[in-house]
């Protein structure tokens, strides 16, 4: 129902929405308020347009709200509809309204919602910022970038950087194609422990000896490390 009301210092009309939801055994009138446009700050011209545009004449002095939202009215948070923020600063906002692209990040990282709010958030954030990723998105392009370099090695020794020494979990990071990660040495590579004012870490051994080789180029070959599925393991080396 097309009703005036008010934002800010304007007349405006609102989309008024009324109906009963059912929340832990209680029925409640749950009322959208849906922003439309603004019409006036005189109340006769207000009541003209609103006539000539919208066909309605119906008044609520009540009805007050910010320009561009929908809020509801009489419901607990968990039964706003899931297009609606249900906390939050934004919370009444419809989630396709909102610009503010680090607030709802910083929320849907934060916050639980439901899953179909939780999607929404979510297809909004990408939309004002299409560079986002999620953990799941980070960690399914982690996986397949490692499948394929395990494919590569398989046929032959791929080129990398040493970034790190080897530490106390036997774990290295490396550099391939400019790109970083951490990897696991396998069982069968000799090392050499070293300790270095308590701390222990350990380097590759060659005859015996011990080789620096933070900063080196050298060429591996790699497997999927058998502790840490999806994770990669440096099966040989060529020092």
């Amino acid at each position: 129902m097309k009703t005036i009301g008010f934002s800010n210092k304007y007349y405006t009309i609102w989309d008024v929405v009324s109906e009963t939801v059912f929340y832990e055994n209680k029925s409640y009138i749950n009322t959208k308020y849906h922003f439309i446009q603004n019409l006036s700050k005189s109340k006769d011209e207000a009541f003209k347009k609103a006539k000539e545009l919208f066909n309605t004449n119906i008044f609520d002095p009540h009805l007050k709200g910010k320009s561009r939202t929908v809020f509801c009215e009489n419901i607990p948070k968990n039964t706003y509809d899931d297009c609606i923020m249900n906390i939050g600063k934004f919370k009444g906002e419809e989630i396709s309204s909102i610009s503010d692209a680090n607030y709802l990040i910083y929320m849907y990282e934060k916050s639980r919602f439901n899953g179909v709010r939780e999607k929404n958030v979510l297809k909004r954030i990408k939309e004002l910022d299409n560079s986002y990723l999620t953990f799941w998105d980070i960690e399914k392009k982690r996986v397949s970038r490692n499948k394929k370099l395990i494919e590569m090695s398989s046929k032959d020794f791929i080129d990398a950087t040493i970034e790190t020494n080897i530490n106390e979990n036997y774990e290295l990071r490396i550099s391939i194609s400019d790109e970083s990660t951490t990897v696991s040495i396998s069982s069968e590579i000799p090392l050499k422990e070293m300790e270095y004012r308590g701390n222990f870490y350990y380097l590759f051994s060659k005859n015996g000896k011990g080789k620096r080789l933070k900063n080196k180029n050298v060429k591996i070959k790699l497997i999927d490390d058998d502790q840490i599925e999806g994770n990669l393991m440096i099966s040989e080396i060529k020092i």
